[in-house]
């Protein structure tokens, strides 16, 4: 998903003197842990879901959209993921659940020690980066978590999807489709 444009931002930001060290911090970033975590927090969500739905005694679940949120308050930068949960094309949980989006921390942590960097010609690539590999970890995670006995008790329909929209006005990436 997207490996291309990552090994193309990867490239042309280690040229740059605000961003190298980040991009050397993203590559000593050991994504398995970060992974474990969001699988997690997938299924204390899909777990509230699940009570949450019962109380709306809403239809069988079509798909769960997972938004990365913040990006548009200081410090530019998505800071949580939430989920909206949907039976067809009605909303059925708003803003519900979600996750921490790693590795975007490493990227906020940079900007509260300079304001430098959010000024740099750098800024706008990092951030997609960052925010393309903390889809990356989701897709991953949710290829997990979609698995376990936490999505399993949620009534569901097929086709499933979850779904990534990683900024505001972003559009929506397939993370997992299940048909089965």
């Amino acid at each position: 998903m997207t490996t291309t444009r990552r090994s193309e931002l990867r490239t042309k930001l280690l040229a740059h003197a605000h961003a190298a060290p980040l991009i050397r911090a993203l590559e000593d970033f050991e994504p398995d842990p970060a992974v474990a975590t969001i699988v997690r927090e997938l299924e204390e969500s899909f777990r509230a879901y699940r009570g949450d739905l019962a109380r709306k005694a809403s239809a069988p679940i079509t798909a769960i959209r997972f938004y990365w949120a913040g990006a548009e308050i200081e410090p530019w930068v998505p800071s949580t993921v939430m989920g909206n949960v949907y039976a067809g094309k009605a909303l059925v949980l708003d803003s519900a659940g979600g996750f921490e989006p790693a590795p975007l921390s490493i990227l906020c942590d940079a900007l509260a020690e300079s304001e430098a960097l959010a000024e740099s010609d750098a800024f706008d690539d990092l951030k997609e980066l960052f925010v393309l590999e903390s889809v990356e970890l989701a897709r991953v995670a949710v290829a997990i978590a979609g698995r376990g006995d936490a999505f399993a008790a949620l009534t569901t329909a097929r086709p499933f999807e979850f779904l990534a929209t990683p900024g505001h006005d972003e559009r929506k990436l397939l993370l997992l489709r299940l048909d089965a």
